[in-house]
């Protein structure tokens, strides 16, 4: 997971883990920090979306380097608890212009 198990390596030492053991790269998965429990692409906090923004860009970046075509988001915060408590439509476009945003600077990446 991105970026718990890979904030203290370098894209080489994971590249020649792999080399060593015979494995490749074929995704990145993104699991969000706690601070981003009340939304990742959905926070409350503008500055906290665009923290959530780029630390997929940088889980991207991590899978282009790795030789991998893939990027897992795990929302696990994105969304709500109880009906009508917060503006569907709202959420919703921010969770669009998110991705959109990660997959124009990542196009041969496919963002999940």
């Amino acid at each position: 997971n991105y970026p718990q198990h890979l904030s203290e390596l370098s894209v080489m030492q994971v590249r020649e883990a792999l080399a060593s053991a015979r494995l490749r790269t074929g995704a990145v998965c993104l699991r969000f920090p706690k601070e981003m429990q009340l939304g990742a692409y959905t926070h409350p906090n503008p500055a906290t979306r665009d923290k959530a923004i780029q630390l997929t860009l940088e889980a991207c970046k991590w899978a282009k380097d790795l030789g991998a075509s893939e990027v897992v988001v795990w929302s696990a915060f994105d969304g709500y608890d109880y009906s009508l408590q917060v503006d569907y439509t709202e959420l919703w476009r921010q969770v669009v212009r998110a991705f959109r945003q990660i997959c124009d600077a990542f196009p041969d990446i496919k963002v999940s």
